[in-house]
């Protein structure tokens, strides 16, 4: 049972009824080997001699103290073995590096809806895990937003651990995002919003374009450099549909990338391995194989913009490239800063 309760400790949940028999296979195992170890071995029968209490209490004392004793040296020993043997898993190969770059683009690259901080601050290596800090700064029209801080743990079995769709993410305006019923009602809604506020928006384009064209549409906008690098962009259409193995509860997100510059997502798809993909779920992205067939020939069908004014939006949506604007959010910008 010790055995048994351990393994599970140290490699996590078991998701299948194959890894629980694999791990009870592995405490049986355990079992034997210490009951062997503990049999009684075999002395001679002696002749019974005179009760002596003071030499057997004695005896008794000693027994219980170097029991003791043996027990504690065996859990220090046992303790930093493991950490020895988890440490040496850890550091093997490039895995700590190579963990961060999968989950640190991939999970900006699954929620366009956050600021894109850089990959995250890595490693930290405890027993059980290898742990990556993101820093979480939500797109919202709001300028009094508040960034927070996102840990994610690669167990030692290459599973994320908590994931973030079992986590509590920070609500961004991408969240609130709507699709009006056509652009007359959505010009009227957006004309009738004073020049102070800000929104943010999801611009759809009717056709996808290839970077130059998308960078050369939000030069027409007025959303030029360095604006225009901060701008995410949606790397499938909205009504994609996604196959492959993604089983996760952003199994139905659409793939996207923090800046048009999509080079970056085709280099990052050239590094990630099969065994990426339940990291790659863990974060809400499909698997390799369908991140390598968008990486092909990559198009951009639409984008985001944070902190847009309504007279920016309103120029989006009669350009003719566009097929409909999305807007989520709106609030004052008394900061007086529009993207």
């Amino acid at each position: 049972m010790l055995a048994l309760v351990l393994l599970g400790y140290l490699l996590g949940d078991f998701n299948s009824d194959r890894d629980l028999l694999i791990a009870a296979a592995v405490a049986a195992v355990v079992a034997v080997l210490v009951a062997i170890w503990l049999r009684p071995g075999k002395h001679g029968e002696d002749e019974p001699g005179m009760f002596d209490e003071r030499a057997t209490r004695r005896a008794v004392r000693r027994g219980v103290i170097r029991t003791a004793f043996v027990a504690v040296v065996w859990v220090v020993g046992a303790s930093l073995l493991l950490n020895v043997a988890s440490w040496l898993w850890q550091a093997r190969g490039d895995r700590r590096d190579h963990f961060a770059e999968v989950a640190g683009y991939g999970f900006f690259a699954a929620h366009p809806g956050f600021r894109w901080s850089g990959p995250g601050s890595c490693c930290n290596t405890d027993l059980r895990w290898i742990e990556l800090m993101l820093t979480l700064d939500p797109k919202v029209a709001s300028p009094l937003t508040q960034t927070s801080e996102l840990k994610l743990r690669l167990d030692l079995r290459g599973r994320l651990r908590d994931p973030p769709y079992q986590t509590s993410l920070p609500k961004t305006g991408l969240d609130a995002a709507s699709l009006f019923p056509d652009k007359a009602s959505l010009r009227q809604t957006l004309d009738s919003l004073p020049a102070s506020v800000v929104a943010t928006a999801i611009v759809e384009l009717r056709r996808p374009l290839d970077v130059s064209s998308a960078y050369e549409l939000l030069a027409r906008h007025h959303v030029t450099y360095p604006d225009s690098g901060g701008v995410a962009v949606y790397l499938q259409s909205r009504n994609a549909q996604i196959t492959g193995s993604t089983t996760g509860t952003f199994a139905d997100e659409r793939v996207s990338w923090p800046n048009p510059a999509v080079a970056g997502f085709q280099s990052w798809v050239k590094r990630l391995h099969a065994s990426d993909n339940e990291v790659l779920d863990g974060v809400g992205l499909p698997s390799v194989g369908v991140l390598r067939s968008i990486a092909e020939r990559p198009k951009i069908y639409g984008f985001v913009l944070d902190r847009a004014p309504p007279r920016r939006l309103l120029r989006f949506l009669a350009d003719p490239r566009v097929s409909m604007v999305r807007v989520g959010d709106v609030a004052y910008n008394f900061s007086g800063q529009s993207g």
